[in-house]
């Protein structure tokens, strides 16, 4: 190439020849490792998930799976990886594992590299039916940066999730959607709050909720219950924040009854949130200078976190348990 410039490595020509063969071999071998990580995945069953190095083999192989999907450059291979159930029921058992605080980073990568490749197949045009699945993992993927403080990306995530489902929701009348919009609308508002965007996060708030009473009270959706309880607790908060003393009392008395009330098997998710509505009550009876509620209120506080520390199990909720005999105490100064 020296003697001779015009054939050498530096002329366009031989280098998009190059590149050209370098990436039909990346391509085919990325096809192939494919075929492996698919392999390993099947064959490992989800309920061995549980144990901490057959998780970070599946977490890694996982990874694989999407980005040689996409290395492949072929829309129907990544397609095939996107669609299969199998893989998808998977996914979602490791996902579950993956949320407890120690294994959050590790979910962020796996989000990050879902969303990317079903962002890739729904901007071919061919693959609308998958936006519901791109909204779904932004919403996730917005939450689990939030629990990360990384709380602008998690509202750039939420907030694009919510336009999605909204499109899918109120412009094309796919209503099965509706309660996957009314999650990341909670989202979007516990997101923007954090921030300090106060009316963003009421505005947010007030749409959760009311898609969430024409759920629950007008369709029968009871299922969904527990979910409105949560979402008025927050409206409640938010309106306490700004100045709504009695519209804040209204909603988190109807989000206690609501909690309350839930089926048994959302009573112990929801135990955190019930001790946490029963607090806000206490403190805002306590302003008021009303001793007997904000006892009362905090006293089934203290009840409810008891049960949940002790009968429950839940060790978790020890520091909140703490936090409400503060409040309790606080009544009687």
């Amino acid at each position: 190439s020296r003697l001779s410039p015009q054939l050498g490595l530096s002329h366009h020509s031989v280098e998009t020849a190059v590149v050209a063969q370098l990436q039909e071999a990346y391509q085919k071998a990325a096809n192939k490792l494919l075929g492996w990580v698919t392999s390993q995945l099947e064959r490992t069953n989800a309920d061995k998930y549980g144990g901490l190095q057959v998780r970070e083999i599946v977490f890694r192989n996982f990874c694989r799976l999407y980005h040689y999907g996409k290395v492949t450059g072929s829309k129907e291979i990544l397609e095939w990886v996107a669609r299969n159930k199998d893989l998808q029921r998977n996914r979602v058992a490791l996902s579950t594992h993956l949320e407890k605080p120690a294994n959050r980073w590790e979910l962020r990568t796996l989000l990050l590299l879902l969303a990317d490749s079903l962002r890739t197949l729904v901007d071919t045009g061919s693959c609308n039916d998958l936006r519901d699945e791109l909204a779904w993992a932004l919403s996730h993927m917005g939450l689990n940066q939030f629990h990360l403080g990384l709380s602008g990306e998690a509202r750039e995530n939420v907030i694009e999730a919510v336009e999605l489902f909204t499109t899918l929701v109120d412009k094309e009348k796919q209503h099965e959607f509706r309660p996957a919009l009314a999650t990341t609308l909670y989202r979007a508002s516990k997101i923007a709050d954090a921030m300090g965007l106060g009316q963003e996060a009421r505005e947010q708030a007030e749409r959760a909720v009311s898609d969430l009473v024409e759920l629950v009270e007008d369709r029968g959706r009871s299922d969904l219950q527990s979910r409105l309880g949560i979402s008025m607790a927050l409206r409640g908060s938010l309106k306490n924040d700004a100045g709504d003393v009695a519209g804040a009392m209204k909603d988190l008395q109807r989000a206690s009854s609501l909690l309350a009330s839930s089926s048994e098997d959302k009573q112990r998710e929801n135990k955190s949130s019930q001790v946490e509505v029963q607090l806000e009550l206490a403190s805002i009876f306590l302003k008021a200078r009303d001793i007997d509620n904000a006892i009362k209120e905090s006293g089934k506080a203290v009840q409810l976190a008891t049960q949940a520390a002790e009968e429950l199990q839940m060790e978790e909720l020890q520091p909140l348990l703490a936090s409400c005999h503060t409040s309790r105490a606080r009544c009687f100064l």
